[in-house]
């Protein structure tokens, strides 16, 4: 099992007064998550995510293995308020800010403009000079 070291953030109180804390996501947790996510159920994949983050409600910790019975149920007893600004704030700092977006795209648009093509193909011709790791008898084609 990979070592995931998660970030456990600050407490945040919601307008209830309730305390919460959270930790980071791994794209593991995601992919396990999308794995039980049910949409007919009435909820979104990324309230499912905030759920499972969830790490304490007002100082007392929560199983947070991913077996855990029903995690989207641990918000159903909060208002509706609490909710939608936990999840504001989840989403806020779990996902890419304006600033890392706008870095990302610049980032793309660069690679892209700097990306050549290599015209390779993989011909069954056996001739001198086969790549190693190619198997035997294949060749690159680099016309």
């Amino acid at each position: 099992m990979p070592n995931l070291n998660k970030v456990i953030y600050p407490t945040l109180t919601l307008p209830s007064g309730k305390k919460v804390q959270f930790t980071s996501v791994t794209f593991l947790d995601r992919r396990r998550i999308l794995k039980s996510y049910k949409q007919e159920q009435g909820y979104l994949m990324e309230e499912m995510l905030a759920a499972y983050a969830l790490h304490t409600i007002d100082g007392e910790p929560l199983d947070t293995g991913f077996g855990s019975p029903q995690i989207i149920e641990r918000l159903d007893t909060w208002d509706y308020k609490d909710v939608t600004y936990y999840l504001e704030v989840f989403m806020r700092t779990v996902m890419l800010d304006d600033e890392m977006r706008s870095q990302a795209e610049s980032d793309a648009k660069k690679i892209s403009s700097g990306a050549t093509s290599t015209n390779q193909t993989v011909t069954d011709k056996d001739t001198s000079g086969t790549p190693s790791g190619l198997p035997k008898g294949l060749t690159v084609n680099r016309s």
